[in-house]
């Protein structure tokens, strides 16, 4: 909705924002599994173009990818968001936090083995694989700054090894939390100062 409506008002079919009340509004009025069904759905969504029926056609497989990207960038402006972060990630209560986002991202892992095993060229300039890095970055952040959680180690939950680890530590970590404190994406100035502090360069 968000990207049809900006391309009727403003002739551009980016978005950059969510609502934290509405989203808000969605988790209380599904307490007890709201999240779950929110969540697990994302993670479907992010492997239709993966599937050997789309893939095989380019038209079906592009939109299907472009779908996956939307949620997930949806995913990465959530938790660039104080409001909904504190409510998703229940950051008022210490142990709660830590066991929502470790429920989280342990439930990416075999996902993104799916990702990171796929045809090349499937995932478009490995789009949804970063997404799926930057994500969990996010929470991670979001655990440390809104409840004082230093214990949510997405290297660890991901099992990371390797160039993985190191795409994490030095492209989706920085990105993660350089969107935290900018609430916003990064251009491409600005991700390529990014990666020169981050030393992804070196």
């Amino acid at each position: 909705g968000e990207r049809i409506s900006r391309q009727i008002h403003h002739g551009s079919n980016s978005f950059g924002k969510v609502d934290g009340g509405r989203i808000l509004g969605y988790l209380h009025s599904h307490s007890d599994d709201g999240l779950q069904v929110w969540w697990k759905a994302s993670l479907e969504s992010a492997m239709v173009f993966l599937h050997s029926k789309i893939s095989s056609t380019p038209d079906e497989s592009f939109r299907c990818h472009q779908m996956a990207r939307d949620i997930w960038a949806m995913w990465t402006h959530t938790f660039a968001s104080k409001r909904a972060s504190e409510c998703i990630l229940l950051t008022h209560d210490k142990a709660a936090c830590l066991e929502r986002a470790t429920w989280m991202i342990k439930q990416m892992k075999p996902y993104l083995s799916k990702l990171q095993s796929a045809r090349e060229g499937l995932d478009r300039n490995e789009v949804i694989q970063a997404y799926f890095n930057q994500v969990p970055a996010m929470i991670a952040a979001q655990c440390r700054e809104l409840a004082n959680v230093t214990s949510v180690d997405p290297v660890k939950l991901l099992k990371l090894r390797g160039l993985d680890k190191k795409m994490y530590e030095n492209i989706a970590k920085p990105h993660g939390e350089d969107m935290i404190r900018r609430k916003r994406a990064a251009d491409t100035a600005r991700s390529r100062d990014i990666l020169k502090r981050a030393g992804a360069f070196d």
